[in-house]
Formats: structure tokens, sequence, C-alpha cells
């Protein structure tokens, strides 16, 4: 793991403390022009990894994740451009 990692991991380790749960937003897009995103919310850093490895393996396109805040969470959203 690199430094940048493991401070990610720390952050996601304080939010359990803090919340009992772990806060990200996240965004993808297709080869189709669909984006979509939104939040989730894990209760472990395991659950949050296998999430990122299961979307890693369908992915068709770009996506991204944000460690955020609990008042930070993002709605819902999903769009074409083409």
């Amino acid at each position: 793991m690199t430094i940048e990692q493991l401070k990610t991991e720390n952050e996601m380790l304080k939010q359990l403390v803090k919340y009992g749960k772990i806060y990200i937003n996240y965004g993808s897009s297709d080869c189709d022009g669909g984006h979509s995103g939104g939040s989730l919310t894990f209760t472990s850093v395991d659950e949050l990894y296998k999430w990122i490895d299961d979307k890693a393996y369908w992915a068709d396109g770009p996506f991204g994740w944000n460690l955020v805040e609990s008042n930070d969470i993002q709605e819902e959203y999903r769009y074409f451009t083409r």
C-alpha cells in the first residue's frame, strides 16, 4: 500500500469509529454515454474494498469514488450524453 492509500484507510477507520459507517460518493460512465453516481455507506473497510473490486471488474468505462463526511453525500443521478 502507498502512503495515500494508508491515509485513506485511516480516514475510513475514523469514520467507522465516529459514525459506525464509511460514507462515499461515487460516479461512473459507460461506453454508451451513460453517467451515474450517488452515495453509498459501508460498515467495514473490507466491504468497501469488495465493492471497489466488483465495480472495477464490471466497469465498461471510468469510475471513481471519494470518501466524504456524512453531511456531504450526493444525490443519486443518471444522465446520457449520446
